[in-house]
């Protein structure tokens, strides 16, 4: 968990999980899977990009980066982009 919510900067809240990573120079990427709210999620995370695979059957909140809500329907792949130490969802 301390990787997980240390690099990946994983924090869950009322509404859904927010990452807000910080990998350190020696990690190219972190993969991980974690089930929230009965939903299967498998998460890739490097430096500019944050990959989410939502597995099950409903939607779940996702915040990549602070404030940056996005609902991920079920079994759908989404990827937020950092640019300029911003975070947006690539649609």
């Amino acid at each position: 968990m301390g990787l997980i919510m240390g690099f990946a900067g994983m924090y869950p809240y009322d509404k859904g999980l927010v990452f807000n990573p910080n990998l350190p120079d020696q990690l190219e990427n972190i993969r991980f899977s974690i089930k929230w709210r009965n939903q299967n999620l498998k998460i890739i995370i490097d430096p500019n990009t944050i990959k989410i695979t939502v597995k099950g059957t409903q939607s779940v909140y996702i915040s990549a980066g602070w404030n940056n809500w996005k609902e991920l329907k079920a079994n759908q792949d989404y990827t937020a982009y950092k640019f300029n130490e911003k975070w947006d969802w690539k649609e």
